[in-house]
């Protein structure tokens, strides 16, 4: 974890030993030596940054998806309620960690869910908007990026959680042909 002027930068690595850069709120990094070497759930928010060529305020910012919280996996002093504000699934090949869970309230068609994937090269895209709609044991999250969508299709269990991750589908669509299919996933 390093420090910068406009923000905090992390990096990652990921099971493959693939190593990443990432943004994160300041507070992020105040205890580096906490989340060294651990693995961990990632939480993501829009957040406005300053948007000048010195750390000096000029007026102007931009919106970035920055970490807004690291949590240990495993760590007993994590709550669930934190932990189901984010969901970071993994098959290897792609990383999607979907966001701002609780923004659904349980009416199908409805949510602003975020959404960044990343492949294994570290080609990272994200979208908000993302509404969730469940039926017949399937959780459908969906958002739109110009003619692409994109879906992750969970199953669910009876109080609403999803059940094995590894049944979870990722589609990507452009227009109405399918040009991804991924399974294969684990909870991160």
């Amino acid at each position: 974890m390093v420090t910068g002027d406009l923000k905090c930068y992390v990096s990652l690595v990921d099971e493959k030993g693939t190593e990443r850069q990432i943004g994160a709120i300041f507070e992020v990094c105040e205890q580096p030596d906490k989340f060294l070497n651990k693995k961990v759930n990632l939480s993501y928010q829009d957040i406005n940054v300053n948007d000048c060529e010195s750390s000096e305020p000029c007026g102007k910012t931009k919106l970035e998806y920055l970490i807004a919280k690291i949590e240990i996996v495993g760590d007993k002093s994590s709550t669930k309620s934190d932990k189901s504000d984010s969901q970071t699934l993994s098959n290897g090949e792609w990383t999607v960690v979907i966001g701002n869970r609780k923004s659904w309230s349980g009416v199908n068609g409805t949510g602003n869910l975020s959404y960044r994937g990343c492949s294994s090269q570290g080609k990272c895209l994200e979208l908000t908007g993302g509404k969730v709609t469940c039926r017949q044991g399937i959780c459908i999250t969906g958002w739109k990026n110009g003619n692409y969508t994109y879906v992750v299709k969970q199953p669910i269990t009876e109080d609403g959680t999803p059940s094995n991750p590894s049944l979870t589908t990722l589609e990507v669509r452009k227009n109405d042909k399918l040009i991804l299919t991924a399974k294969g996933f684990k909870r991160m």
